[in-house]
């Protein structure tokens, strides 16, 4: 169950790896792609989905939410294990 409250949308991927950038996460996956959460915009809930990330290794089969529509090729908000 997510943390993030709203319309969320759940895409399948196998996990690489994350970063903590300047202004936000990174999910980087195993296709090369990588997703972003502004720290900004989730100023409340970027620190749940970061204990989260820090639990994964890489290769994890997760799911990744995209919030409220937005384009799940370059956002993310939330990620759990499948």
């Amino acid at each position: 169950m997510s943390h993030i409250s709203g319309t969320l949308k759940w895409t399948n991927a196998i996990f690489l790896k994350y970063k903590e950038g300047e202004n936000g996460l990174q999910l980087f996956l195993s296709d090369g792609t990588y997703r972003t959460m502004f720290y900004d915009n989730w100023e409340d809930s970027f620190p749940t989905t970061l204990k989260k990330l820090k639990k994964l290794s890489a290769g994890s089969h997760i799911r990744f939410a995209t919030w409220n529509s937005y384009d799940k090729d370059l956002w993310f908000c939330d990620i759990e294990l499948i």
